[in-house]
């Protein structure tokens, strides 16, 4: 008989739920124009309800002393670490109330806090369920042709302002936007989330018809053209493939020697061909020989370079979580058809160097230590729900190199990560892979 799921499992579930249909299309009535402060909103009511109630039930659990004990893993005692990191660095910020509201972004310590929740609320009573998989799925087919209508110059849902379409992108207004999510590169990281979850799904389930959303989030993601989601998605996929599917111990062994092999060729062709002087590749060739342009990376070497002068007076500490936009002198310039547009920088467009400018050393050192001990664990693991949660985070991770966290999109990474956690925590792997898995 299937053991029936506790209150606080219903309730990561259901949360998961809201955040796979209500959260993923609630924009507002002011569309694309206040969608960040409406989806911010959203989640902190959505988050905030959630959390209070995961509380609650805990501390009945307790008083009932039906609430067993629990040994922290090591990726969980990482994030514990990472967070308390983050508190002091709010507290010691000369901006705190802005530190612990969030500016630019809305990733201050609430917003910190309400991750690092969820993913303890996931990482102990979440389950990978494949009710939430297929909720998801039909979501995000929804998500993708909805953009697909505005990609082909529509507005179905007014999103747009009067008079204004996709490819109005900095010209009309500025900016890239898609679907009901705003910005194209926050977009871009959750399909980075949802195409592995997918794919990877349909192979190791036998349930092929996943495959039609995994389709459609990959074309979504080459259309809107955003390099760094292009590249997380297909190196996290390629990377997962002898982790993610049952193979032998020798067909494994050759993967990751192919893999290897494909890395080193990679590598080389970057290094000695120049792609015909322009793009993304010759950019990355150019960067090999040592020639660093401020253009390069849509600008992302102008701003790395400014955001890294001003790690050394704030090192260990940071400035304070999402306080960037105080200390950043520097501004971003971009040409267009109708002029400059000057805009000031509030993140560091790569999530591991906006940790360490904000939060500090501490919090980016203890942040990667849980990403590294998460990973370590997934390529030991055999189980189906781990192994696909594992190649989702691994993609969100690599785009996030390039990429920008908001509680729009990272929200989803948390969850995720909470739900491969559960599978692996404290459960060797061996034993993990003859389990019954929940996806």
């Amino acid at each position: 008989m299937k053991n029936k799921p506790d209150t606080r499992q219903l309730a990561c579930l259901i949360y998961a739920l809201l955040l796979a249909t209500v959260y993923l299309f609630i924009f507002g009535s002011g569309g694309y124009t206040n969608i960040t402060i409406t989806k911010f909103i959203a989640f902190l009511v959505i988050t905030g309800l959630f959390t209070a109630v995961m509380l609650f039930l805990i501390i009945r659990a307790a008083a009932l002393k039906k609430l067993q004990p629990v040994k922290l893993s090591l990726t969980q005692l990482f994030i514990l670490l990472y967070w308390l990191a983050s508190l002091l660095s709010t507290l010691f910020s000369e901006y705190r109330l802005d530190a612990f509201i969030g500016m630019g972004r809305h990733e201050g310590l609430i917003t910190i806090t309400l991750y690092c929740a969820v993913f303890f609320f996931f990482s102990f009573y979440g389950r990978a369920e494949r009710s939430l998989l297929y909720t998801f799925a039909g979501a995000m087919s929804v998500f993708c042709l909805l953009s697909f209508l505005q990609i082909a110059g529509g507005n179905p849902l007014g999103i747009f302002p009067a008079g204004t379409d996709y490819w109005g992108m900095n010209v009309d207004y500025s900016g890239q936007f898609i679907g009901t999510v705003g910005n194209a590169g926050l977009a871009a990281g959750l399909l980075c989330l949802a195409l592995p979850v997918f794919a990877f799904s349909a192979v190791r389930l036998k349930k092929y018809i996943l495959f039609l959303p995994a389709a459609l989030c990959l074309l979504l993601l080459l259309l809107i053209d955003v390099k760094a989601g292009i590249v997380g998605a297909f190196g996290g996929l390629i990377i997962s493939v002898p982790v993610v599917l049952k193979l032998s111990k020798r067909a494994k062994r050759t993967c990751w020697l192919s893999l290897l092999g494909l890395c080193i060729l990679g590598g080389l062709t970057l290094y000695f061909y120049d792609f015909g002087g322009s793009g993304m590749l010759w950019e990355a060739h150019e960067l090999l020989h040592g020639n660093f342009a401020d253009s390069y990376g849509t600008s992302r070497i102008y701003i790395w370079r400014n955001v890294l002068d001003l790690i050394p007076d704030k090192l260990f500490l940071g400035g304070g979580p999402d306080t960037l936009v105080h200390y950043m002198t520097a501004v971003f310039t971009r040409t267009t058809e109708t002029g400059v547009i000057n805009k000031s920088i509030d993140a560091a467009h790569n999530e591991y160097l906006n940790i360490l400018v904000n939060q500090g050393l501490f919090a980016l050192i203890f942040y990667l230590a849980a990403l590294v001990t998460s990973f370590i664990r997934w390529l030991k693991n055999k189980e189906a729900a781990a192994a696909v949660c594992g190649a989702a985070l691994l993609c969100y991770c690599i785009q996030a190199f390039f990429g920008i966290s908001q509680s729009i999109t990272a929200i989803y990474f948390w969850v995720i990560w909470g739900l491969m956690e559960s599978r692996v925590k404290n459960i060797p792997a061996k034993a993990v892979s003859n389990s019954k898995p929940h996806l």
